[in-house]
């Protein structure tokens, strides 16, 4: 192996590792966004079932209030909802969704074909390809992810404004 070679692979392997390194740091990213988007549903059902139970008889300023308040329940409900389960998916094939780019696919599949005759260099280049495009692939679905938990969050803070003049204005009318 000649030293120009030698060099070659510690580079790489120095990228892969920093490749796998963010990809963990996307993936954690996202298991914080999946977990304020289960946050904002758990608020948002609490809510909506307080909301429901507050009167018995209610004004119809009451009513109106409390269907802004379900309103923008249901809303950061199904913001929510769709931040966790279609955040980051593309479409990949005729009727199936994935979180997987193109790129990564190819890139996957060219190293699965490389033969005990690939080089050792030609081999890691493969495998950075690979996971440069995880990588890439992991940072979108987390933004992606990010996003739809900051509007679930701005959807349940308008629902609780709501709550609070309702709440309001169950006390002042008795």
């Amino acid at each position: 192996m000649s030293r120009e070679t030698g060099s070659q692979t510690e580079t790489l392997d120095l990228l892969i590792e920093q490749s796998r390194r963010l990809f963990e740091v996307y993936s954690a990213r996202q298991s914080t966004a999946e977990t304020k988007i289960a946050g904002a549903v758990t608020a948002a059902v609490a809510l909506a079932a307080i909301t429901v139970n507050a009167t018995s008889t209610p004004t119809t300023l009451e009513k109106v209030f409390g269907g802004a308040v379900l309103f923008w329940v249901a809303l950061s409900v199904i913001v929510a909802l769709l931040a966790r389960s279609w955040s980051g998916l593309r479409r990949t094939g005729r009727f199936s969704l994935s979180s997987e780019s193109m790129a990564f696919h190819q890139a996957r599949f060219a190293l699965r074909k490389s033969g005990i005759d690939e080089s050792p260099a030609r081999v890691k280049d493969l495998t950075l390809e690979m996971w440069r495009a995880r990588e890439c692939d992991t940072h979108r679905t987390a933004r992606a992810k990010e996003r739809g938990a900051a509007v679930a969050g701005i959807l349940l803070g308008l629902a609780l404004i709501c709550y609070a003049t309702f709440g309001c204005l169950l006390l002042t009318t008795g």
